[in-house]
């Protein structure tokens, strides 16, 4: 069941935002956003490694991504976004734990 982004407020990290949002992506899911997902791999927990496939970096940064010690540019934040298939809201929260300077304004 996917839950509102409201209810990530009290994680405060982007690398919790993107855990919790990884693990409730449906394993029998074929694509990630608009990237297909190896047949061998349909049926399994969605890894860190797809999501770095899906989104054009290697696991080790999406990793980083995930443990809040790498920056997102703005085009990857797109990527992500577009991976996780993020509804208008959850898109706003991504770019609020992204970018927290625009969160302040």
């Amino acid at each position: 069941m996917l839950h509102s982004p409201m209810e990530h407020k009290s994680n405060t990290s982007l690398g919790a935002f993107l855990r919790n949002r990884r693990r409730q992506l449906p394993a029998h899911n074929t694509t990630i956003g608009p990237h297909p997902r190896l047949r061998d791999r349909i049926g399994r927990l969605i890894t860190q490694e797809e999501i770095a496939e899906a989104i054009g970096v290697t696991r080790v940064w999406y990793a980083s991504i995930e443990t809040d010690a790498a920056p997102v540019s703005r085009r990857l934040f797109g990527r992500i976004a577009d991976a996780f298939a993020l509804e208008p809201a959850e898109r706003l929260m991504l770019l609020q734990l992204a970018f927290p300077e625009l969160a302040a304004a």
